[in-house]
């Protein structure tokens, strides 16, 4: 309940305070100041080691894309290495790409088939990665995508929980008393459930038309 949640505590009076927000924000800007002379500029050397990154996934994604674009048919001497490594003969056209997508295989066992370029060996790993997980990687972004998203979404000043239907008791005075301003504050307030959310979320399209 609310009293347990925030025991002795007086609305008025805390309207009534003198909290010097004016100062505060001065000395929050102040130790922001202070904390910035401590961050290294970017060297050379960093942008660098930077730019070798960034020429080493180009590399893995270039190849991945050549990888597509070769075909193996049922006729294929891979077949052999196929029966070899306990994986099932080729009954139709296939991609190499695709083809690293069984269990049993990796891009460094069709390598001989598909005359690679020269890749190290990290890049090597991470182009059988990247195939073959690509559909977690994928979710996971989309999670993550949308978890910014609803993070920063805006709950409007007007609303009133009291109108929620379906929002637990405990969700609607908590939510009523603190008024979080996004649906990411909402969601972190103890008591708070991803139900709650769910349904404060669906409210939000109804009463505001909000996606």
């Amino acid at each position: 309940m609310v009293d347990n949640f925030l025991p002795n505590f007086d609305m008025n009076e805390q309207r009534a305070m003198d909290k010097n927000v004016e100062g505060q924000l001065k000395q929050i800007k102040s130790d922001i100041d202070k904390k910035r002379e401590y961050i290294s500029p970017v060297t050379q050397k960093d942008k660098e080691a930077h730019q070798e990154y960034l020429d080493k996934m180009k590399g893995i994604f270039d190849e991945i894309d050549r990888l597509d674009t070769i075909r193996f048919t049922p006729k294929h001497p891979i077949n052999e290495v196929l029966e070899q490594l306990g994986s099932t003969r080729l009954t139709e056209g296939i991609s190499a790409k695709e083809l690293i997508k069984r269990p049993e295989l990796d891009y460094q066992k069709i390598l001989p088939f598909v005359e690679g370029p020269k890749l190290s060996e990290e890049q090597t790993k991470r182009v059988t990665i990247l195939i073959k997980y690509k559909g977690y990687i994928d979710k996971a972004m989309r999670q993550a995508a949308k978890q910014k998203k609803m993070e920063e979404k805006r709950i409007p000043d007007d609303i009133n929980y009291e109108d929620v239907s379906n929002l637990a008791l405990e969700a609607k005075q908590k939510l009523s008393m603190i008024r979080p301003l996004t649906i990411g504050q909402a969601s972190r307030i103890s008591g708070i459930n991803p139900a709650d959310i769910s349904v404060l979320l669906i409210y939000l399209k109804q009463k505001y038309n909000e996606e």
